[in-house]
This record gives structure tokens, C-alpha cells and sequence, in this order.
């Protein structure tokens, strides 16, 4: 539910209570062990970051969140494909294919730990443990 608000809070442009709700969503989350809906929460600090005009750590976050549903099996759901292939077009865009590729692969490359550290630091650069 907290992603949900998280989520609905950054369509509407309400980014402070956005980041908050996603922040109690993912430490709870990883708190539970929850991996499918850490990947979800990952996903909301993507639309976040593109939201603040940071479209390098968006992608990280998208390439963290589609590496650990990859890992643990569980696709995005359905009704989310469109506005993500959106998301993720309008990310490449504003990077340009190699740099949006690097920064997916970067986030790709990141623990599960250092994905989830690098979402909630607010950071433009993850720090790596």
C-alpha cells in the first residue's frame, strides 16, 4: 500500500511525501525479506529519480529491480508494463542509448543490499559494500 501512495504522491508531483512513503515501503519490506515487493519499491524510486531529472539513477534502479524479479522469478505485473516501457523510454532518451545501457547494467550488477542502500541514500551514486 505504501508503494502505492509512493507512487500516486509522485504522479501528482508530491515528491517529498513520495520519497517518504517509498522509504517506510522498502525498509519495511526488506525488513519482512519481501524481494517481490522490494523489486516493486525499487521500481517506484526509478519514477522518482526521473521525477527529480536524475535519469542515471533511475536506470541503475530499474536495472537493480528487473535483475531481482529476474532472480526470484516474478515478472512486473501486466498492468504496469506500459507506463514502465514509457518510463524506460523516456530514461533512454534522456541519456542516450550508451550511457542508459551503462547505467542499467550498473544497477544490474548491484546486490540486492547495495540496490536497496542506493535507493534509499537519495544519492546519484551508489556506494558499493
Amino acid at each position: 500500500m505504501l508503494h502505492t501512495q509512493g507512487r500516486a504522491e509522485c504522479a501528482l508531483g508530491r515528491l517529498n511525501a513520495a520519497e517518504s512513503h517509498l522509504t517506510e515501503s522498502l525498509r519495511i519490506c526488506r525488513d519482512l525479506g519481501d524481494r517481490g515487493s522490494m523489486a516493486d519499491a525499487l521500481n517506484g524510486f526509478a519514477h522518482l529519480a526521473m521525477e527529480k531529472e536524475s535519469p542515471g539513477r533511475a536506470a541503475q534502479l530499474w536495472g537493480a529491480a528487473e535483475r531481482l524479479r529476474e532472480e526470484i522469478g516474478v515478472p512486473l505485473p501486466s498492468f504496469d508494463r506500459v507506463n514502465y516501457e514509457n518510463a524506460l523510454s523516456a530514461t533512454r532518451a534522456a541519456l542516450g542509448d550508451d550511457s542508459f545501457e551503462r547505467a542499467w547494467r550498473e544497477g544490474r550488477e548491484m546486490t540486492l543490499e547495495d540496490a536497496v542502500q542506493y535507493a534509499l541514500s537519495g544519492e546519484d551514486t551508489p556506494q558499493r559494500q
